[in-house]
């Protein structure tokens, strides 16, 4: 799967959580949990747009990702 982020950043990982992962990355130094990297995420999206991202689960979130166009999915 390939992403291309609101920022424009284009991320490649073969699950949901590969994903997540490569975003986790980019922005969280000291590495906390992948489930503080949601958290902080959801606050972020909540305050940027409104949209209100799951921390329930990383396939969630990610989903939610996609379905608010935070993340928009390229074809090969």
């Amino acid at each position: 799967m390939r992403f291309r982020t609101a920022d424009g950043v284009v991320i490649e990982g073969a699950t949901f959580e590969d994903i997540a992962n490569v975003l986790w990355q980019q922005v969280m130094v000291p590495e906390p949990s992948l489930h503080d990297w949601m958290v902080e995420n959801a606050k972020r999206a909540e305050m940027w747009d409104g949209t209100k991202l799951p921390v329930s689960s990383v396939e969630d979130h990610i989903r939610a990702m996609i379905a608010a166009r935070h993340l928009v999915e390229l074809s090969d």
